[in-house]
């Protein structure tokens, strides 16, 4: 082969890299504008978990613990790390009860993932990757993290993946370097994560596993690692488990939910079923069988697969689980498949950015942003909040932000969400509600959605009013354009 044509492969090599990074980088950018507009919107009704998560950092404004008990129906089954890092992060600039700012941190978390994730590639094979390979893997990485339902909303996916990609990028350096300090602190942060999800509970172990593999280790070391992953890992779980309603809500409520196997078929239609997934998936795997990878990073991958990501599945097969469980091992079938990709791009750019520009396509989410009708509903539903005026009481059924824009800044009782999480694992005898709607405890009702069940909503209209309605709103709803539906008719109630 001549100079010349290798000259001409490499510059069309180049220009390829170019055109495909600039397609991800576009992609990029207009996930990141629609996440900012959604971002802004001004109140807590993308997904549930958005009003938990600030009932919960109205506890701790208050200093009430986070799980408290049952009668008061306003705690919840998530792991309370990410309530207690945004209100250290946020508490400095009286931000703490914002809507936007605590969705604005769980986004970059997100990106913290991606960029641990795209960091870990280089110790993937021998050969350094060119800074285009770098940035179309990060980018490539980031449009799968967002792709996740709650990507932009309050909800602890984002730290669970920004908590496993640290573990493992660290793990993997530490391999690397033979740092024994490194590689403790890899075990150590990942036995902590924990307090971010029940689901990386294994993280630490994954790393003590991962270590055993290493040549930079002697046998001395990695039985320290080994005592290490066993002593921090019951550490945190006892220490999460020692805050009072804890145990009940993290894992006897949890347990409590019966597992719906059937929901494998929708596991089969929603990943393993999907084609896009499947190519994803298949491509990962031929990375391993194609590729010469270096072994750390291949069984590091396999470990924190099947450790830190394929637990979602429990998650996912229960009574109210959903698909948000297995974004974590989306993100990885794509971060196993970048390492194929760009090595087909080196050496048949032309041939392959056909296929890579179809996937950046299917990878780029198209997320609800708010409309006009949305900001009005948010608007009235405030309105109806505020009426009922700051020195009564008021049952919001779901939402914070209302109740908090209102001047109401005591922690709020009766969640609609905590009370159906009750009922579904058979504990709702012992709630509260009902025993305070029939005694008049509130001046005022706004059920918003239907989470109490026609059994509450008779009482309420036994005891109670109607005084005011906001019809619901009709959007192009579904899980995977990140909203849930919670723009329901809401009905407004006084005390007769």
């Amino acid at each position: 082969m001549s100079r010349n044509t290798e000259l001409d492969e490499s510059r069309n090599r180049n220009e390829c890299m170019n055109v495909i990074l600039m397609l991800c980088s576009i992609s990029v950018f207009f996930v990141v504008v629609v996440s900012v507009v959604r971002i802004s919107f001004p109140v807590d009704l993308w997904f549930w978990s958005e009003s938990t998560i600030l009932t919960n950092i109205l506890k701790l404004k208050n200093g009430v613990p986070v799980f408290g008990p049952i009668e008061n129906v306003n705690s919840f089954v998530y792991s309370p790390a990410l309530e207690y890092i945004n209100y250290a992060i946020l508490h400095n600039f009286d931000l703490e009860l914002s809507v936007t700012a605590n969705r604005s941190l769980v986004f970059c978390y997100g990106i913290a993932a991606a960029c641990m994730l795209s960091a870990s590639l280089q110790m993937a094979t021998p050969k350094d990757m060119r800074f285009q390979e770098k940035m179309i893997a990060f980018c490539l990485i980031y449009l799968a993290v967002a792709q996740g339902m709650m990507a932009d909303v309050l909800h602890p996916d984002n730290l669970a993946l920004l908590a496993i990609a640290t573990t493992f990028a660290i793990t993997l350096r530490a391999m690397r370097s033979g740092g024994f300090v490194l590689a403790l602190g890899s075990v150590v942060i990942g036995a902590c994560s924990i307090w971010v999800k029940q689901t990386t509970g294994l993280l630490g172990i994954a790393a003590v596993i991962s270590l055993m593999y290493s040549q930079k280790f002697g046998v001395f070391e990695k039985a320290i690692f080994c005592i290490a992953g066993i002593m921090s890992t019951v550490f945190f779980i006892y220490t999460l488990l020692m805050i009072p309603y804890a145990k009940f809500y993290l894992y006897d409520l949890l347990l409590s939910q019966r597992m719906q196997w059937e929901k494998l078929y929708d596991f089969r239609v929603d990943l393993i079923g999907s084609p896009f997934w499947m190519i994803v998936a298949a491509t990962g795997l031929a990375s391993f069988f194609v590729l010469r990878l270096e072994q750390e990073w291949v069984s590091t991958y396999f470990v924190f697969f099947f450790l830190a990501c394929a637990p979602g599945i429990s998650a996912y097969l229960k009574s109210m689980g959903s698909i948000n469980n297995l974004v974590s091992m989306q993100v990885f079938f794509v971060v196993a498949a970048i390492p194929l990709v760009v090595a087909l791009l080196r050496c048949a750019a032309r041939q392959t950015s056909g296929a890579v520009v179809v996937a950046i396509a299917l990878l780029t989410p198209l997320k609800t942003i708010p409309t006009e009708a949305m900001y009005k509903y948010a608007s009235q539903l405030e309105s109806a909040v505020s009426n009922g005026g700051r020195n009564r009481r008021v049952l919001l059924a779901h939402g914070t932000v209302p109740l908090i824009k209102s001047g109401f800044t005591n922690v709020p009782l009766d969640r609609a969400n905590s009370f159906l999480e009750l009922e579904v694992g058979g504990h709702a005898a012992e709630a509260g509600t009902r025993k305070r709607i029939e005694s008049g405890y509130y001046d005022r009702i706004v059920l918003n959605n239907p989470w109490f069940g026609s059994e509450i909503v008779d009482v309420v209209r036994s005891r109670y009013k109607q005084v005011d309605s906001i019809p619901s709103v009709l959007h192009r709803s579904g899980f995977l354009r990140g909203l849930q539906g919670l723009f329901f008719v809401t009905t407004v109630y006084d005390r007769k």
